[in-house]
């Protein structure tokens, strides 16, 4: 009953509705009986009637709701309003300019109006010759002409753009007009119009002209582009943009050359060029199909990837409409995310504009940029991990996470999500080559350490990876990275290596094939360093929470031995958090300790701190020694004691 009310709420009209839909109808009725008079033969009799039209429209009532007065407006008044700009009196003609005025402010939908709007402004203000003198005489009556051109302007904005050649056509006129008061007006009104449609189309004229003579232009322009004057270079750089948004489709028949060219420029030092060139590649997008495009640029970067061809494939993919590049969205991710484009340098250049890449697709593709998320996510992957300025990063980071916004995800955690299985598969195939500079292994580095609560769910990936990457025959580098990315995710295991709750099944791989191979004691400061990430790690492990009682004293027993070892390190911290782990170890297993093990442990952690409190120790010592039953281990406590002098 519930649900069959809340339908019935949904289909029935809303009260808020209705009343719009009477007032409307009331408008109408009251506008009907008024309209009449502007059709009298008489001047009084059509001023009274614009004169009853004002008050209705000025004085509170229906017309006050843009709602209801949109179709009122559009259906009755507007049309009889633009008749009565040319009406014989002046006095009707300023009445209509005023009720025009006020129409466009009232309506809810202004826009609307342009289709009828502009062509009647352009023909009072120019006239079919502009030559003549316009067809409206009276000075103050241009002026408030051009305020509703400006009005419209302003309201509308954008909305402008198919109706421009009317505009421009009234502002061509008064521009020139002799009253100083609308040239001011008008040159006011054409600034707003620029701003309002700065997506700048050429006159028919003039766009024939360059068509006819590009063959003879652009080869001297595209010399001139990489002049070794900077102000050559600068100027004709600025010049290509106007002929490629003029010559529009007709640049296809010249693409290799202007591409060519853009190659080029976009090395140059000088920022103006390098700026103006992107601007000509944004206006070949817009002009020639991708299709022919795509084929010279792509096939340019796979001889030769530079961050200047990445620089114009951005461009020229933000310069492209959307349905016209969604079918090449695929093959450019892939295309992108292949080996020998995405890691052909690590360059942070190269990284932006290949950046630059991925953000052109996602901003004008949207959500269409599903099909090739994948990839998108592992050129994006691959930046974050070559990236050696921080900014650069974030800006990854940044895309990552409008990736996943245009996918319909929280985060870049679930793209991850999504996509670990893959994305691993392909970056650990080469593990076993893996060196400390390996750009795989900084792609596997950066989706352990990002993927949070995903790489639970890729345990038969990632554990094997480690295992064979931290055996004591690989690069100690990467060993050391390795282990100190480990020790991150255990110190957070329930949301990330354990979110699934399977760490505990990879224990035995991790404590006998990774952690004990590596507390091994070897020579040198840098199989040192390895045992203090080894014991760091063994550390997160045990005091992460994830592995229960009967599970660490597996670990107890499996490497007990090693941890013991590394309390003679040299390293206080490698000391230190063996004897952290030492202490879990007891606590964990409670009455459960074999003796014999237990002494093995104790003695060498009272000697390590015999130094503190000397004296405290041998009284302590003396006191107890005749209850054990073997002396032994009392005994050599003391002579440790009496051979070592006391610490201050």
């Amino acid at each position: 009953m519930a649900a069959l009310g809340v339908a019935e709420a949904v289909a029935a009209p809303h009260p808020a509705e209705g009343a719009e839909t009477a007032e409307a109808v009331e408008l109408s009725r009251a506008l009907s009986r008024l309209l009449p008079g502007l059709e009298a033969d008489s001047k009084p009799g059509r001023r009274r009637a614009l004169e009853a039209l004002r008050r209705a429209l000025e004085e509170p009532g229906p017309a006050a709701d843009p709602t209801a007065f949109q179709g009122p407006w559009a259906r009755l008044l507007l049309p009889r309003l633009l008749r009565c700009l040319s009406d014989p009196a002046e006095g009707c003609r300023a009445l209509a300019v005023h009720l025009l005025d006020l129409g466009l402010r009232r309506a809810a939908r202004p826009r609307d109006a342009l289709p009828r709007l502009l062509p009647a402004l352009a023909a009072r203000l120019a006239g079919p010759v502009p030559a003549r003198r316009p067809p409206e005489a009276c000075e103050e009556l241009r002026l408030a002409l051009v305020q509703l051109l400006g009005l419209a302007v302003d309201l509308c904005g954008a909305a402008l753009a198919p109706h421009l050649d009317d505009a421009l056509r009234a502002l061509r006129c008064s521009l020139l007009d002799p009253f100083a008061a609308v040239r001011r007006e008008s040159c006011s009104c054409a600034a707003a119009l620029a701003q309002a449609t700065p997506e700048r189309r050429p006159v028919l004229g003039c766009r024939e002209l360059v068509f006819r003579n590009l063959s003879k232009i652009l080869p001297a322009l595209c010399h001139d582009i990489t002049d070794w004057v900077v102000g050559t270079r600068v100027k004709s750089a600025q010049l290509l943009p106007v002929l490629l948004l003029h010559a529009e489709d007709h640049a296809t028949q010249h693409l290799e050359v202007v591409l060519r060219t853009l190659f080029q420029a976009c090395t140059d030092e000088e920022a103006a060029v390098v700026q103006s060139c992107t601007r000509s590649a944004e206006l070949v997008g817009t002009f020639v199909s991708p299709e022919v495009f795509l084929k010279l640029i792509l096939s340019t970067l796979k001889k030769t990837p530079s961050a200047s061809g990445l620089l114009v494939l951005a461009s020229a993919m933000r310069g492209c409409p959307r349905e016209a590049l969604q079918p090449h969205l695929a093959a450019i991710a892939t295309e992108l995310a292949q080996a020998h484009i995405c890691q052909a340098s690590e360059n942070d250049l190269y990284l932006e504009r290949l950046l630059l890449c991925v953000q052109a697709l996602v901003s004008v593709c949207h959500e269409d940029c599903g099909v090739a998320s994948l990839q998108l996510l592992d050129v994006l992957l691959t930046i974050v991990a070559l990236a050696g300025a921080t900014g650069l990063r974030d800006k990854a980071q940044e895309t990552m996470d409008s990736l996943a916004m245009v996918e319909g995800v929280s985060s870049c955690q679930d793209l991850y999500r999504k996509h670990i299985g893959p994305l691993l598969e392909r970056v650990t195939a080469s593990h076993l080559d893996w060196t400390a500079h390996s750009p795989e292994l900084l792609q596997f580095s950066v989706i352990v350490a990002q993927s949070g609560p995903a790489l639970g769910e890729a345990l038969p990936h990632v554990v094997p990876t480690l295992r064979a990457c931290l055996q004591p025959s690989q690069d100690p580098q990467m060993r050391l990275k390795l282990f100190s990315i480990l020790s991150t995710v255990l110190l957070r295991a329930t949301d990330t290596i354990n979110s699934q709750g399977q760490f505990p099944s990879y224990l035995e791989t991790v404590t006998k094939d990774i952690l004990a191979p590596n507390l091994q004691w070897h020579a040198g400061r840098t199989a040192a360093a390895i045992r203090t990430a080894a014991v760091s790690c063994l550390w997160a492990l045990t005091s992460s929470e994830v592995l229960s009682a009967e599970q660490i004293r597996d670990v107890q027993e499996t490497l007990m031995p090693q941890v013991l070892t590394t309390l003679e390190e040299d390293s206080k911290m490698t000391r230190l958090i063996s004897c952290r782990i030492i202490n879990t170890f007891l606590k964990t297993s409670g009455g459960m300790t074999d003796p014999e093990k237990l002494i093995r442990i104790y003695p060498e952690v009272l000697k390590e701190g015999s130094g503190l409190f000397p004296d405290l120790l041998v009284r302590e010592t003396e006191a107890v020694i005749h209850k054990h039953r073997s002396a032994t281990y009392c005994e050599q406590l003391l002579q440790h004691v009496q051979a070592v002098p006391a610490t201050q």
